[in-house]
């Protein structure tokens, strides 16, 4: 085998090994403001934590650019959750995916239901989420061009 051969080889295997999914981020209130990188396909994991009484919910604010996806609905979490729940009791559960190379700004906000008594006052928390490709990615494309 030619030693261009085995380079080629060697890109194309260590850019398929490096392609595996990373456990998902995870963050919270105690993250507002702060910048979250992740790698294009990625897990973005938010919980925020809700009034037991369950009077109000976060939402997530209209998303600009294809940067971030919604995974699926809100998970609302019971009162007990089992040991290695992703969140803690009463939180609210969202689940993004990092599709394409880029920056956003991801924003929830706290909202009371309607008619709710006692509820604190609305409040958002934001998060800058900077998206790269995967290491090995476009190593990959170039051997696969060559």
């Amino acid at each position: 085998m030619s030693v261009r051969a085995l380079a080629a080889l060697a890109l194309a295997l260590g850019g398929c090994m490096s392609l595996a999914p990373q456990s998902p981020t995870l963050v919270g209130v105690a993250q507002d403001g702060r910048s979250v990188h992740l790698h294009k396909g990625d897990t973005l994991v938010v919980a925020l934590a809700t009034h037991a009484d369950g009077d109000d919910r976060w939402r997530v604010q209209p998303l600009q650019g294809p940067v971030l996806q919604q995974i699926g609905m809100l998970d609302l979490l019971p009162q007990q959750v089992a040991e290695g729940t992703t969140g803690s009791a009463n939180d609210n559960v969202y689940r993004f995916r990092a599709r394409e190379v880029g920056t956003t700004t991801l924003e929830l906000a706290q909202q009371a239901a309607p008619g709710a008594t006692g509820a604190a006052p609305p409040r958002s928390v934001h998060y800058r989420v900077s998206v790269s490709a995967m290491p090995g990615e476009y190593t990959q494309a170039w051997v696969d061009l060559r």
